[in-house]
């Protein structure tokens, strides 16, 4: 079949499963803000370091509800292309799974955006499935602990 004779797919604007550059974490000053104030815990072989912020405080790059950014040490993993395959996998499994973080971005009356940083701290690359398991199950404790202050303030 002719090339010219197939019609055409419309394009999408916004992929509903992708991981746009307003989701990645890339303000010096955010990540700065995020290391200093923010909380952490471990999901073995993740370790996330997070803080949340209300809505209106960002800009256009909040729309999405959550930022993020992965990391994998350099002491453990001396060639980058391992180091990029850990953080390949990482964002892969983020990516399918970020649905049950931005579906409770909104809490109450004002929406939350989560900054947040996932480091891989595993000594050896582990497959996929794994990886995947312990992101889902760090975006599940991460919705655990970050809750409003209203709602903090209710609950003590």
């Amino acid at each position: 079949m002719n090339a010219n004779t197939e019609p055409e797919k419309p394009k999408e604007s916004s992929k509903p499963h992708g991981l746009a550059k307003g989701e990645r974490l890339h303000n010096v000053k955010e990540i700065e803000q995020l290391y200093s104030q923010g909380n952490s815990f471990l999901k073995h072989p993740l370790r996330v370091v997070f803080y949340w912020k209300p809505l209106s405080s960002f800009g256009a790059a909040g729309s999405f509800g959550a930022q993020v950014i992965f990391s994998v040490s350099k002491r453990n993993f001396k060639r980058a292309h391992d180091r990029n395959l850990i953080k390949r996998r990482m964002k892969e499994a983020y990516r399918l799974n970020k649905h049950l973080l931005i579906s409770t971005t909104v809490q109450g009356s004002e929406p939350l955006v989560y900054i947040f940083s996932m480091q891989y701290i595993a000594k050896e690359i582990l497959p996929f499935a794994q990886i995947e398991k312990r992101v889902i199950s760090a975006l599940r404790q991460l919705t655990e602990h970050a809750m409003p202050p209203k709602e903090a303030k209710s609950k003590q």
